[in-house]
């Protein structure tokens, strides 16, 4: 089996905070045998960024083994090593590798999980986002037992540039901590609640 193009598709997402978007970036790796993984590139901004990336390395790959994921890796990550390889870039070999691992499953018949050693647990607990005391409440309602609540038009970092240190005024800090106790008020005490201060 070999391998004999790589795709990259953008799919718009709900989120569009930024100038450049943040598409979902999914990868396509195909082969002569007809077998065709899935990858998740995505990442956040970037996504015209990160899919350039996957073009570029999906050359480097072309003709390999699809089972020779370790080798692939190393040959697309050190491809990188006079531009960096973090980034844009460690999102699109990410992504790509994803996919190989869903051929790998395909052919062998196998869930993903039992080739890179097998499973730890039997289940996991996720956390849900919301971006007020209402929505919190609602998640709550659901049995969400996690919660990532945002703030309301990001008072903590409005107005602030990359290029100088981050800082936080007294009044951005009392209106995150408000935000915060509506938002424990509305869930109660049998919820976490978490938070991103970018």
């Amino acid at each position: 089996m070999k391998i004999t193009d790589v795709k990259v598709h953008l799919v718009e997402s709900w989120r569009k905070s930024t100038d450049i978007g943040s598409p979902w970036i999914f990868v396509q790796v195909y082969t002569d045998e007809g077998v065709v993984g899935l990858g998740d590139a995505t990442n956040w901004p970037g996504g015209t960024i990160i899919a350039q990336s996957v073009e570029e390395l999906g050359k480097l790959i072309i003709g390999e083994d699809p089972f020779h994921i370790e080798y692939l890796y190393h040959r697309m990550y050190y491809a990188l090593e006079q531009i960096g390889q973090t980034g844009a870039v460690i999102a699109a070999v990410s992504g790509i590798e994803i996919a190989l691992w869903d051929i790998v499953g395909k052919v062998t018949g196998q869930p993903i999980y039992n080739l890179i050693g097998g499973p730890c647990r039997d289940r996991i607990r996720f956390y849900s986002h919301a971006s007020d005391p209402e929505e919190c409440a609602e998640l709550a309602a659901k049995g969400v037992t996690a919660i990532k609540a945002y703030f309301p038009s990001d008072p903590l970092v409005k107005g602030e540039r990359i290029d100088s240190p981050r800082s936080v005024t007294l009044k951005e800090e009392k209106m995150a901590l408000e935000h915060m106790r509506r938002c424990r008020e509305a869930v109660g005490d049998g919820v976490d609640l978490c938070t991103d201060v970018g």
